[in-house]
């Protein structure tokens, strides 16, 4: 019996994970400020993050709440990933 197994780098894998992590729908957001992001044509953290706090706040259904949340969430994406020390 022959086994197949599908095995990825590490790097693939980082690549993989980075890019899943910028998807809105994979942060940490409430759901009402993905859909407020997504109704206005966004689909990925990184989009956002060159707008300044007015044009954020100018985006329907996004208000200063929304924006302490949007704010929180790309700072945290900023931060790099910590992995399992190796032994």
């Amino acid at each position: 019996m022959i086994l197949s197994m599908n095995f990825t780098s590490m790097e693939e894998s980082s690549a993989f994970s980075d890019e899943e992590a910028d998807l809105l729908a994979s942060t940490r957001l409430p759901a009402w400020i993905v859909a407020a992001l997504k109704e206005a044509g966004f689909s990925r953290l990184s989009e956002i993050s060159s707008m300044t706090d007015e044009q954020i706040l100018s985006l329907r259904g996004i208000g200063r709440r929304a924006l302490a949340l949007i704010k929180a969430e790309l700072v945290g994406a900023s931060r790099p990933t910590q992995t399992a020390p190796k032994h």
